[in-house]
């Protein structure tokens, strides 16, 4: 009986190996074992240094950021006033998250316009081709 547990054992573990400090093992998420994947995962990039444009400084960004309208930021991401959010859903209507999608669609067109490139990721997806920084208009 111990016998055929300690098969049964070493039979499930085969599969495993050590990586990034944990066991890891078919029905592990990459993420946990590949220590890049793990690091941009819990450590993400701010938004604002997928922006990029040639001979700014990294104050002169976000300066740019704020005067396109972006209140204080939060991990380098605009975050708008409740008051401007309100503002938008009189003139726009619909809920709080649409407004908040427009004021930052027009944050990113803002950016593009002061010739900012969009450095980050545009998969091909129907959430992705409705963002300015991935080529709407």
């Amino acid at each position: 009986m111990l016998r055929a547990a300690a098969i049964g054992l070493l039979l499930l573990l085969s599969a495993c190996y050590f990586g990034n400090g944990r066991i890891c093992g078919p029905q592990t998420p990459m993420a946990n074992c590949d220590k890049e994947a793990y690091e941009a995962l819990m450590n993400p990039k701010p938004l604002l240094h997928s922006w990029e444009k040639e001979n700014t400084t990294p104050e002169e960004r976000m300066a740019d950021a704020m005067e396109c309208g972006g209140g204080k930021y939060e991990r380098n991401v605009p975050s708008f006033s409740r008051e401007k959010i309100r503002a938008e859903q009189r003139v726009s209507g619909g809920s709080v998250f649409d407004a908040r999608g427009r004021l930052f669609d027009e944050w990113e067109r803002c950016m593009l316009r002061k010739n900012y490139k969009y450095l980050g990721k545009c998969l091909d997806n129907k959430i992705t081709r409705t963002l300015p920084r991935c080529g709407v208009p």
